[in-house]
């Protein structure tokens, strides 16, 4: 039994999308394309649709639009995190954190 992608489905969720009614980031929106485009590729792959209708599409520039600005832990943050995580994950959490405090 062969199951058909429903093209409203498909339509609606690219119109959403490219319309900004998730509210999603630059980021994210690039990951959706991405994804999407290898979805469209392997239904033409398999005569599935004539032709990628996002061929054209470009990725949406996220260059200097952050949402949040990163940091790293302080020493406090970092003490409280290792005496409730447990002796086996302290160690990992101490070799991302060693050459992050650098």
């Amino acid at each position: 039994m062969q199951m058909g992608l429903r093209e409203g489905h498909c339509c609606g969720f690219i119109l959403g999308l490219a319309s900004g009614k998730f509210q999603q980031g630059g980021k994210n929106l690039n990951e959706y394309l991405h994804a999407i485009r290898g979805l469209l590729k392997w239904m033409r792959e398999k005569d599935r649709i004539p032709a990628c209708p996002l061929k054209t599409v470009k990725k949406v520039d996220g260059r200097g639009k952050e949402k949040r600005v990163r940091r790293a832990l302080s020493f406090e943050e970092m003490q409280s995190l290792l005496d409730v995580c447990g002796p086996r994950k302290a160690v990992t959490w101490l070799r991302v954190y060693r050459p992050a405090s650098r």
